[in-house]
Parts: structure tokens; sequence; C-alpha cells
């Protein structure tokens, strides 16, 4: 796994969470390596553009993608995972694990599909997704008496609401930032408080 060259909270976060989840579902170790320490001999799974990942995909390949589009392909034997805005590379690491690992989170409660492969072979694919609304968001009172609870949140892309939750439960924080929906400047309620 090669991160991008000057990984975010965020992708550092990405990284994590693929190597977690791709060491359960087979078994082995998939290593974390910077992407200069990456040789033309090595199969390579890609987590945002690095220099490397970006002499392989073309010199733009964010072009054409909106903020929080993502895209994970194949090109030869190696992987690319990366998208647009801050959370666009998680995005497509989480569709990858969905869609090509067998991944599925299913509550709050660590319910989830871990697939199990003695080995993983991967048919090349070429897919690009986004959310269908900004922002998002789902009532959360019960879920975070539950430890780790944030991240079922991350995983299904939910971005409003979850820092304070995470922080408050010790559980990774700094990587979905809560968006305001309105500023208070444009907002009736605040003339009154």
């Amino acid at each position: 796994i090669a991160p991008s060259e000057k990984p975010t909270a965020i992708d550092q976060f990405a990284v994590e969470e693929l190597k977690t989840m791709l060491n359960q579902a087979t078994g082995a170790d998939f290593a974390i390596k910077p992407p200069d320490q990456v040789t033309e001999d090595d199969r390579v799974i890609y987590v945002g553009l690095s220099p490397a990942a970006k002499r392989i995909l073309g010199d733009d390949p964010l072009k054409g993608l909106s903020d929080q589009e993502h895209v994970a392909k194949t090109v030869g034997d190696d992987i690319f995972l990366y998208g647009e805005g801050p959370h666009g590379n998680l995005y497509a690491v989480y569709d990858f694990l969905e869609n090509v690992v067998g991944y599925r989170w299913f509550s709050a409660f660590n319910e989830m599909k871990i697939p199990r492969h003695d080995s993983l072979s991967i048919r090349p694919f070429d897919r690009r997704g986004k959310p269908a609304f900004p922002l998002r968001h789902m009532y959360t009172g019960v879920f975070f008496r539950r430890a780790n609870a944030s991240r079922f949140l991350y995983r299904n892309r939910l971005n409003v609401g979850v820092e304070k939750h995470a922080k408050r439960r010790g559980e990774p924080a700094g990587i979905v930032d809560g968006v305001p929906l309105i500023p208070p400047e444009h907002h009736t309620l605040f003339a009154f408080i």
C-alpha cells in the first residue's frame, strides 16, 4: 500500500483502514510503503495521487471530478484509489473494500460482513462514484454509546456531526469535518440568541 507523498490525517486514516481490513479478509500482512520506495516490480495499491501514481495515470487524473467524487481502478497489476476533495481518497478506499473485496458495515454495533479470502484475485475494474447528497447525516444518539461507532458513520460516508461524537469517545477524529448547513448570519434563529 502506497499513500500519497504528503498524506493528510484523512489519507492516513484511509490507509490504516485499508491495511486493517485487507489483513482481516486475507490473513496476509499488507505493508505500507512510501511511494518513493515503490519499484516497478511491486504490485501496489496507491491511496491518493503520488508522483509515482501520476506517472502511470497521467498528469491530471482528477480532471472532471467534483468534490467527494472518487475513482477505484486497476491499471495493469496496480490498484489506484483516489478522489477529489478532502474525503475523496477515503471514499475510494471504502468503495474498493465494499464493491471489490466484499465488506459490509450493517450497524454501529460492530455488525459487519468480513469477507474471507485465502487469496485475493481481482479482475480489472474501473469504478467512479460520489455520494448522492453533499451533506449526509443520521440520528446518532444511540450509536455513540458503542466503541468505535464513529467508524460506522465514516464507512457509510456520513459527513455531518460525526466529529464531536468521535472526539468525545476518544475515537479517530479529524477525519470528517462537520459542515454547518446554514451560516449563522443567514439563519433567523441566531437573531433571537
